[in-house]
């Protein structure tokens, strides 16, 4: 094999064909086959989005957030109340004592120093009037879960003391009507004060028959 000077021919036939190629396209020829332009090297990019499309895409986002909050909210609520019935108004109860105490002070009686027995007695019972229409609606207002108890208590005193005046001011005994007026006057702002601190300054300092010094 080593002085053989024939070639074999699996390398003699590769080289014969790249030397008759050689001889038909010489190096520098125009007809010379050339190669194609390597082709550029190319990535996936994702396809640049539209303007449109992206503000679908916030439009989207934005529904999401609020069912999410919607739904975030709904399930945290405490209900506190039942909610009222179809065309009832619930009136909160500082509305309630107010307008009681407004009412209250209508054309309220007063008395002189020199009132006569009569004129206590018809004033005694216009009072007793008042506080029973305000004790009619204290009870209505602690059915609604407002503890009014301190209130209640005070007009019930205040109901006896306007009873006991007006069967004092039958004897026409001056001082022991005098007395029995102040103890009803002090009864009644006493309980005034107690319903303002519910329904704020519009139960302070209710009409008394006489001046409480």
């Amino acid at each position: 094999m080593k002085g053989d000077p024939t070639p074999r021919s699996e390398f003699a036939d590769p080289l014969r064909e790249w030397f008759v190629n050689e001889l038909r396209h010489p190096v520098g020829s125009l007809d010379a086959p050339r190669a194609p332009p390597p082709r550029p090297m190319q990535f996936d990019t994702p396809e640049p989005s539209s303007p449109h499309r992206r503000w679908w895409a916030l439009q989207a986002a934005a529904i999401v957030v609020v069912l999410v909050a919607g739904l975030v909210l709904l399930a945290t609520r405490t209900v506190d109340a039942p909610p009222a019935a179809p065309g009832s108004s619930v009136v909160p109860p500082a509305e309630a004592l107010a307008a009681l105490c407004a009412d209250y002070g209508l054309a309220a009686p007063s008395l002189a120093l020199d009132a006569s027995p009569d004129e206590v007695a018809a004033a005694a019972t216009d009072v007793e009037r008042r506080l029973g229409a305000a004790q009619a609606r204290l009870t209505a207002a602690a059915t609604d879960g407002v503890d009014l108890g301190d209130q209640r208590r005070l007009l019930a005193e205040a109901l006896d003391a306007a009873g006991r005046l007006r069967t004092i001011a039958a004897t026409g005994e001056r001082a022991a009507i005098d007395e029995a007026v102040r103890n009803l006057d002090l009864l009644v702002l006493a309980w005034g004060r107690s319903l303002s601190t519910i329904a704020g300054p519009a139960c302070t300092g209710l009409p008394t028959l006489r001046e409480v010094r």
